[in-house]
């Protein structure tokens, strides 16, 4: 075997792990076909080019595919493929609508120490400091938190 179809098979390997990487990751057929055939091209030039040659393609690969992925992690986040944009949204919010800490309300279910509470009108997502409280109890709110909104018994 020549050292031309040794090193195209190379050329492959990284093209296929690069595909995997870059274009469509997640797939990992591309990416198990590239590392596959990276490890034919290495024990092909081990066995028909000899060691001395085994171990410079052997080389030669690694240094090629640290400098890919250098230069591929680079591209990634330069300014033409990288997201630009920062996610400032939060998710899990409790909805406290025009409440305030004070607010007198009952309770719509039992807290336990979660249950849901009528202020207003609305029923809302509660929950007791401590103490288990029962259903159509008077309650009041004593802080209101991202974690959520903390009632007491009146």
């Amino acid at each position: 075997m020549s050292l031309g179809i040794i090193l195209f098979i190379l050329f492959l390997s990284f093209l296929f792990i690069a595909i995997e990487i870059f274009f469509i990751p997640g797939t990992t057929i591309a990416g198990i076909i590239g590392v596959v055939m990276l490890i034919v091209s290495i024990a092909l030039s081990y066995s028909y080019l000899g060691v001395e040659k085994g171990n410079i393609i052997l080389l030669s690969s690694l240094a090629l595919g640290s400098v890919l992925t250098v230069v591929g992690i680079r591209w990634l986040q330069s300014n033409k493929v990288g997201l630009k944009k920062e996610l400032t949204g939060k998710v899990n919010l409790p909805e406290t609508g025009n409440l305030s800490v004070g607010e007198l309300g009952k309770t719509f279910t039992s807290l336990r120490p979660f249950g849901k509470a009528l202020f207003g009108g609305k029923i809302i997502d509660v929950q007791s400091t401590g103490d288990y409280i029962d259903d159509n109890k008077e309650i009041e709110i004593v802080k209101i938190t991202n974690q959520g909104i903390f009632v007491n018994q009146k």
